[in-house]
């Protein structure tokens, strides 16, 4: 409603008033004073919206908003989602990668010409995708402010472009090496062979490789 009116009063050209004052002095009567204001919707959020960076799916990272109260009375603010749920009681969480914090469904109380960081507000990616929402701060003075949340899913991840590696091994690779002029001297013969690899991370995270094992013994 009180959006409506506002809305109502700026498209009637009605954010000026002008008033006149008169004053009696022991000189004259009626001495008149021209007063001129301007009316000004309030703001109580100091950013139109919160950008979360690019997160890796199935992790949470935070973030709090600053609440500003430009009034000479105390301002009381809750954070609420637009409904997912009627049943929902204070309407915490969405499906939509965001939501808060046990911390943040309260309501908070802002003094007079104040600043307040209210939350934490969370985001919990569970795919490769862009998250977008908006979080409505309900309050006793603008009734309800938007702000627009937004956030990046992503991770890391190493594929092996060449598959399995084969090392191609023959019979006379795994033979006996005679000894000296002796043809009834032998021993297993020794056999190294190296092949190298590459992977690839085709995802938005960068990869850390910490160490490689082969059948589970590390180093080898």
């Amino acid at each position: 409603r009180r959006q409506r009116v506002w809305e109502d009063i700026g498209s009637k050209g009605q954010t000026q008033i002008e008033a006149t004052l008169l004053f009696d002095t022991n000189i004259v009567r009626d001495a008149p004073v021209t007063v001129t204001a301007f009316l000004t919707k309030p703001s109580i959020v100091r950013e139109s919206s919160l950008s979360f960076d690019l997160t890796q799916v199935g992790t949470s990272v935070s973030q709090m908003l600053l609440v500003h109260n430009p009034s000479d009375t105390s301002l009381a603010v809750q954070l609420v989602f637009p409904s997912c749920d009627a049943l929902a009681e204070g309407n915490a969480t969405c499906d939509m990668g965001f939501k808060l914090a046990k911390e943040a469904q309260q309501v908070f109380f802002v003094k007079p010409r104040a600043d307040l960081h209210v939350g934490p507000i969370l985001f919990e990616p569970h795919q490769h995708t862009a998250y977008n929402t908006t979080l409505y701060v309900r309050n006793n003075l603008t009734a309800l402010h938007p702000v627009k949340l937004n956030g990046i899913g992503g991770s890391g991840r190493l594929i092996f472009l060449d598959g399995a590696m084969d090392f191609n091994l023959t019979e006379d690779d795994l033979g006996a090496q005679i000894l000296g002029d002796d043809s009834r001297t032998y021993r297993r013969r020794r056999v190294v062979i190296s092949k190298s690899f590459t992977a690839t991370n085709d995802c938005e995270l960068p990869v850390e490789v910490k160490a490689f094992d082969i059948n589970g013994v590390v180093g080898c």
